[in-house]
């Protein structure tokens, strides 16, 4: 069961509640939340939980968007200079909001491995490689939030085709679970099998084919 970036249900914690819902079945849930690391800096974060295991491993976001989740080192040079104080005051409030994290990280659960990546981690070919060739992952995933893009079908249009490339390129299947936008799901040679539609929250309910 995989969220998109942004949610981390309070039920995945309620072991009564898990039961109830999965009946004994050993599900593996996949969410994230944003950890605080100090007093102005945190990590966005994908937690791997188990029905009977509970939280299990957690992945911290590896590649961070300028401006938007930390500030570049000539921008913190050049904000100063502007002598604009909006500026200025935006400078000192995201130097230091977003930390990366350690390294890739991949869960195994009933006899596959998962490897799940953070919304603009879906832009570095070189992330999901790494969790195929050096990590074993069978299944890729992205948890998403494009809602900073207000709807954005253009922008949806180039992230799915990122995603089927990410697909084709490591033969393996990548689900991406987004807010504000279709959630879906892309084959290991790049057919979208699934998508959820715009404008209602919904789920996708799939069987994923693993290639030999």
């Amino acid at each position: 069961v995989i969220f998109p970036e942004g949610i981390d249900p309070a039920f995945t914690t309620d072991q009564s509640y898990l039961d109830r819902i999965f009946k004994g079945r050993n599900t593996l849930i996949v969410s994230s939340r944003h950890a605080a690391t100090g007093s102005h800096a945190y990590t966005g974060d994908i937690v791997y939980r188990s029905v009977r295991g509970g939280e299990l491993a957690t992945y911290q976001k590896l590649f961070l968007m300028p401006q938007g989740e930390y500030l570049p080192a000539i921008a913190e040079f050049l904000y100063p200079l502007s002598g604009n104080a909006d500026a200025l005051q935006y400078a000192q409030t995201l130097g230091d909001r977003l930390v990366r994290g350690p390294g890739l990280v991949v869960q195994e659960h009933d006899g596959y491995t998962v490897g799940g990546l953070l919304c603009s981690d879906l832009l570095s070919p070189h992330l999901y490689r790494s969790l195929v060739e050096r990590h074993g992952a069978d299944i890729l995933l992205n948890l998403a939030n494009p809602s900073w893009f207000h709807g954005s079908h253009t922008y949806h249009n180039k992230t799915l085709q990122i995603a089927r490339v990410h697909a084709v390129e490591n033969a393996r299947p990548l689900i991406v679970a987004s807010n504000d936008a279709p959630s879906y799901i892309v084959t290991s040679n790049g057919n979208v099998t699934a998508m959820t539609a715009w404008g209602m929250p919904s789920a996708l309910v799939q069987t994923i084919m693993l290639p030999d």
